[in-house]
């Protein structure tokens, strides 16, 4: 298992909660029996989750660096999961 921490301004955060909580009624409605239950354990502890298939990760900048780097690592056996940087 590979953790990552990432470091948030405070300010950036302060403002991810407002936005919680000036819109409750919205956040109200969510249905947490349609979502990843990892993807709810995080949102109960304030973060985020995003569940990827594969067993490699990569950040790649630019469709022809992905695929050529996507085509190899399935060359080797491996399956990447492919995050662009935008």
């Amino acid at each position: 298992m590979v953790i990552s921490l990432f470091v948030i301004p405070k300010s950036i955060l302060i403002r991810m909660l407002n936005i919680v909580n000036r819109q409750a009624s919205i956040f109200g409605k969510r249905d947490y029996t349609q979502e990843d239950q990892r993807e709810v354990d995080a949102a109960q502890n304030h973060l985020n989750y995003i569940g990827l298939d594969g067993n490699i990760g990569c950040m790649v900048n630019g469709a022809g660096l992905a695929m050529s780097t996507n085509d190899i690592i399935q060359h080797m056996g491996g399956s990447a999961v492919l995050q662009p940087i935008s």
